[in-house]
């Protein structure tokens, strides 16, 4: 493994003090009596502890020796064999006179002061050179003069300051002169620990501290550079692994399609698909991966790629795919004039940037093929992706003019083939709501101009003023684009290079960094928009996704216009009943959790009931779609209230058991005396009678809190006992020989009380219930206010596109005249959302209304001679 594609999570400290407590000792074993090292021989050692440093930071291989040590506080390896020979030095000072090591210890130094110091070998001359290092000779001297030494803990503090202070000056004059240093010291400026390793307490924050020190020492200094951890060419290397590397932006959320294991996150799979019926080709959706796009539970941000034909929408998608930082195979791309991509295919990756989301990708066949006999299958694979994606990115090439937006004349049908509601008499401006946000790719974009390319698509959008069929066909396209999109956004994209036609396999480097650029500008535009939600507020998952595609390709096979509100209808209806599932397996594990740690009585029962039923009631809460008749709430309840029943089943059978095996227990004794005939004498029957009570409090006392339980189970086992205590009053009855009989007292099978049976409902269970029912009514109440207030920021934006719209055109434009009746209305609904989010929302029926406000208007409009206002629309989702 090199050190590139390791991949560690343990805190690079922890690791360092491992290398250094277990790796080092071994390494140096002996290093104390080393008195002749070659260059070579301290070269072999700094290599081992400069790879270990990098390795335990997860750094590249070619980064800086005085980096990798410095961050983790390393000196280098000699500074580690000078301190041993330095406490070997002292070991040597303390030791017994008497030993003979520490004479002849004393006599080599004696005799080395008296030749020359200079030139000689062995232990003693290398231990002088090394005291001569770090200015310690006056240690020497005091030793000679009065043979004492510091303590050892001082001698060691010492040892440590003198090595410590050297080498830190020695890295500081290395780096101090260097250029590649420059960076590094302004944050690191000294040989110590680095704080960042220090304040990493999670994987996570391991993984993001690791990102930050690869930026840190860095030093490449080329304008285009390969990163060396996604293998690609980028001219911005400084910034590329904090903001542009895949592998950084995605270090959160990786692991994602490792929980799935599924094939939608290694490669593009079919998800609308074209089949010959026999009346012509028809749409139809693939069984397989709806099933695998079901399974996906986090919230789902939809991308598709619509365009015209041979435009590179595949290639777009697979770009943006390969930044999202997995491997697996991109969208095919074609080379051909022939369509690549027939239908919709699907691919799915981890967010890069929103942790706990996945984002979809659609890539939708191309408009406008020259070889096509029908074109409504164009019409409804583009409303159909749109309806299913919260951002949809239009591919085409050029400058975006008139014939390009003229191609947009095809939407006009979009109020004929997508309806809100069944048997509705709304009009199509309620589209916008469920419509995505608008991204336009203008592809080869070569032009030279200072206006921003969203600035550009707006003054393409403006309309012209005037009466002729001229005008109102210039106006057309440009009102459907303004109508359906609100959110709008462009990206001019320049050529990638000159000769694209292996442009998909066409290394980074050899491509234009202005189309590299642009690209990234658009990844990280899409990685910002936000989930796709219903207009309930709830994010969009993968079952719901599936739910979707269902309804709009069987509204399609009937040749009827999708309907939105039928399709939100089922997504609630199967989302609900999943959440109750979810619920009731919730439910269903909290119990069996707390009744395995500790069986309970009726009452234990009774809490363990209230405390699932809150937690399974918080899982409801968080999956549960907006339940108008509170269907799925009561379904809920009564899923809680049968899995009660079966645990008090299960809890008294268990009980009764439990209660047969302590008596059982307890009569041992009494069953030893009989074989042993201990009661066969004149008090004997009162010893057994004496004996049963005793067995009875002991047991009461013992298993008390079982309640009803132990009073079944003692009843039972004293009824058990009438042939027993037959068989003792027969035993001592055979010991009175010539006395009377006495009145023995007879065991009473009635002594103990019938034990009450388990109520069906107690009180407790009640009360819960009683909130569960509380908390379903609070859920929907504020589900309901809840939609009002997410239409906010739409009905902002449709009042604004209104204005600027009734300012472009002339009064006797019919569109204008449309627009003027639609006004009023939707600054009367906006008015009303914003005064439901401030304050508590209250049905429009609920207003009061005064008459006499209402005779007065109605006679000042029969005066003006005005005609009366369209109601406001209604529709059922809003």
């Amino acid at each position: 493994m090199t050190i590139r594609d390791a991949n560690y999570d343990v805190n690079p400290l922890i690791m360092s003090d491992l290398v250094q407590k277990i790796t080092v000792p071994s390494l140096l074993y002996g290093s104390e009596l080393w008195s002749i090292l070659t260059v070579n021989d301290i070269l072999n050692l700094e290599r081992v502890l400069r790879l270990a440093a990098k390795m335990c930071q997860n750094v590249s291989s070619r980064t800086r020796t005085d980096m990798a040590l410095g961050l983790l506080g390393w000196y280098p390896v000699i500074a580690n064999v000078d301190k041993r020979k330095l406490m070997f030095f002292h070991k040597l000072c303390c030791m017994n006179a008497n030993y003979t090591a520490k004479k002849i210890f004393d006599y080599r130094w004696r005799l080395f002061m008296l030749r020359n110091t200079t030139g000689q070998r062995g232990v003693i001359p290398d231990l002088y050179n090394v005291l001569r290092k770090y200015d310690m000779l006056n240690y020497l001297t005091s030793y000679k003069e009065t043979f004492s030494m510091p303590s050892k803990t001082s001698w060691k503090r010492i040892v440590s300051a003198r090595v410590s202070d050297y080498h830190k000056q020695q890295w500081l004059i290395r780096t101090s002169g260097d250029p590649d240093f420059t960076r590094f010291t302004t944050v690191h400026p000294l040989p110590r620990r680095a704080s960042i390793w220090a304040a990493a307490d999670s994987p996570t924050e391991v993984r993001n501290a690791t990102v930050v020190i690869r930026l840190l020492t860095d030093t490449r200094t080329n304008a285009r550079s390969l990163c060396r951890r996604c293998n690609v060419v980028t001219d911005n290397h400084e910034f590329d692994p904090l903001l542009l590397c895949v592998f950084s932006t995605n270090a959160v959320n990786v692991k994602l399609a490792d929980k799935y294991k599924l094939s939608l996150f290694e490669r593009p799979l079919p998800l609308i698909v074209k089949h010959d019926d026999g009346e012509g080709n028809a749409l139809s959706y693939n069984y397989d991966t709806l099933e695998e796009l079901s399974q996906i539970e986090e919230p789902l941000c939809v991308i598709a790629v619509a365009g015209c034909l041979r435009t590179g929408k595949s290639f777009l998608l697979s770009r943006l795919v390969q930044k999202c930082g997995l491997p697996g195979k991109a969208f095919t791309v074609g080379h051909s004039a022939n369509a690549q991509t027939q239908g919709i295919w699907i691919m799915c990756r981890p967010h890069p940037t929103q942790e706990g989301k996945v984002i979809v990708f659609l890539d939708t066949e191309g408009i406008d093929d020259p070889e096509k006999v029908e074109i409504q299958e164009d019409t409804w694979i583009f409303l159909i992706a749109t309806l299913l994606c919260n951002a949809l990115v239009y591919n085409t090439k050029g400058v975006f003019d008139a014939s390009h937006i003229s191609k947009f004349r095809f939407l006009k049908v979009v109020h004929s083939n997508v309806t809100v509601a069944r048997d509705s008499s709304e009009d199509d401006s309620f589209l916008d709501f469920f419509f995505p946000n608008f991204v336009l790719v203008l592809r080869d974009y070569n032009l030279n101009t200072d206006t921003s390319a969203d600035k550009l698509l707006e003054k393409r959008l403006v309309y012209k003023t005037g009466e002729s069929d001229i005008f109102r066909d210039f106006n057309e396209p440009r009102q459907l684009i303004r109508r359906y999109f609100k959110n709008r956004k462009c990206f001019a994209i320049p050529i990638p290079c000159a000769k694209p036609e292996n442009l998909d396999s066409m290394p980074d480097f050899l491509i234009e960094s202005g189309f590299l650029q642009r690209l990234n500008d658009l990844h990280q535009y899409l990685c910002q928009c936000s989930p796709m939600k219903l207009k309930s507020g709830k994010p969009v998952n993968g079952r719901m996704l599936k739910t979707m595609i269902i309804c709009y390709i069987n509204s399609v096979k009937k040749n009827m216009a999708p309907c939105l509100n039928d399709a939100m209808k089922r997504i609630a209806d199967e989302e609900n009943q999943f959440a109750v599932l979810k619920a009731s397996e919730c439910y269903k594990e909290e119990m069996k959790k707390r009744i395995n740690k500790s069986m309970p009585n009726e009452r234990g029962l009774e809490k363990y009931h209230t405390d699932c039923m809150d937690e399974a009631m918080k899982i409801l809460k968080e999956i549960v779609v907006v339940d108008d008749g509170e269907i799925f709430h009561r379904k809920a309840a009564e899923c809680f209230e049968d899995n009660l029943k079966r645990f008090k089943s299960y809890v008294e059978r268990d009980s009764l058991d439990r209660c047969r095996r302590s008596l059982k227990q307890l009569d041992m004794k009494i069953q030893q005396n009989i074989r042993e005939r201990k009661y066969a004498h004149v008090r004997g029957y009162s010893e057994y009678m004496e004996d049963i009570n005793t067995l009875a409090d002991k047991f009461i006392k013992q298993e008390c809190y079982l309640g009803s339980k132990t009073k079944a189970a003692l009843q039972e086992y004293m009824d058990t006992k009438v042939e027993e205590e037959q068989l003792v009053y027969e035993m001592v009855k055979d010991k009175l020989d010539d006395e009377s009989e006495c009145q023995l007292r007879r065991l009473s099978s009635s002594s103990v009380p019938i034990p009450m049976k388990f109520a069906d409902v107690t009180e407790g269970e009640q009360s819960v219930e009683k909130m569960a029912l509380e908390s379903f009514e609070k859920l929907e109440n504020d589900g309901r206010k809840s939609i009002g207030s997410q239409f906010l920021e739409n009905l902002k934006m449709k009042i604004q596109e209104i204005e600027q719209a009734k300012a472009e055109l002339s009064e006797d434009d019919a569109y204008y005249k449309k627009l003027v009746a639609e006004y009023d209305i939707w600054d009367n609904i906006y008015k009303q959302a914003k005064f439901a989010k401030n304050q508590k929302l209250i049905p429009s029926e609920d207003i009061p209304i005064n008459p006499r406000q209402a005779e007065r208007q109605e006679s000042k409009n029969k005066e003006k001679g005005l005609k009366k206002q369209p109601a406001n629309p209604v529709c059922q989702i809003i």
